[in-house]
């Protein structure tokens, strides 16, 4: 497995996560739903060594009677993370899958919300970091 980063999307990368949210299949992950639902979405996103996405995760922050919140988009049963078929067809898959799951932690934990309310895609059955860092 290549060095893999998390880290939110730029600018010049939007490109690459509207195709990868495409070829996920999932219309709750697009831009296009996103924006249309209205409010703040962070998109993170897992960076192989070359820079090339391969991991997506919306993510809404907002501020509500001055605390802040981590919550899924509105209207959106569940917020990922999606990955490439690159990382779904390797070997590393599940361990891919557990370092993309520890960076949302670590960006959970830099943000320092009151409240965190994320749902995962069913898909991922291994959430095994939020576990060993305390979230229920």
């Amino acid at each position: 497995m290549s060095q893999l980063v998390c880290r939110e999307i730029e600018e010049s990368e939007l490109t690459a996560y509207d195709e990868m949210a495409r070829n996920s299949g999932v219309i709750f992950a697009q831009r296009s739903w996103l924006e249309l639902l209205g409010g703040q979405t962070t998109l993170l996103g897992l960076f192989d060594g070359s820079s090339h996405l391969q991991g997506i995760f919306p993510i809404r922050v907002v501020r509500r009677l001055g605390l802040k919140a981590l919550l899924r988009p509105p209207a959106t049963p569940y917020c990922g993370p999606y990955f490439s078929e690159q990382i779904l067809n390797s070997r590393s898959a599940l361990q891919s899958c557990r370092f993309f799951l520890n960076g949302i932690c670590d960006y959970i934990a830099a943000k320092r919300p009151a409240v965190c309310c994320l749902t995962f895609d069913p898909a991922v059955s291994d959430a095994l970091p939020f576990r060993w860092n305390r979230y229920k």
